[in-house]
């Protein structure tokens, strides 16, 4: 696999498992302003210190490059991603996620036995 898709690889990959992750951190702290949208403001989340291990896993999607990783370990030491205006549906309640500021520091990925390919 050439270099930069691998450094654009593990940012992506770490940014989809943050969202997932962080919707449901965030979804906790909410205040409801109607009955159809759960307005949270904004939420500012650091990730420090930590090592992920994706494992045994299959990604799809158009575009994707067809791909197998197998026991990569990438390090990203600090990066900072926004993102503005997120909506989030959860057991049927819609939640809206104003800004969402995501800090990474010295944080660890593993994958092993993963496998990417295009969808189409």
């Amino acid at each position: 696999m050439r270099v930069a898709a691998r450094r654009l690889l593990a940012p992506l990959l770490i940014a989809a498992l943050l969202v997932s992750t962080s919707a449901g951190v965030a979804l906790a702290a909410g205040n409801a302003s109607d009955s159809n949208v759960t307005k949270l403001g904004n939420q500012d989340i650091t990730i420090s210190d930590a090592t992920v291990t994706i494992s045994d896993t299959n990604i799809a999607g158009p575009g994707f490059p067809n791909l197998t990783i197998d026991n990569q370990r990438y390090t990203l030491d600090s990066s900072t991603m926004t993102i503005d205006g997120l909506h989030v549906s959860f057991n049927g309640q819609t939640y809206e996620i104003c800004h969402v500021d995501i800090t990474l520091k010295n944080l660890g990925v593993t994958l092993d036995n993963v496998q990417i390919s295009d969808s189409n």
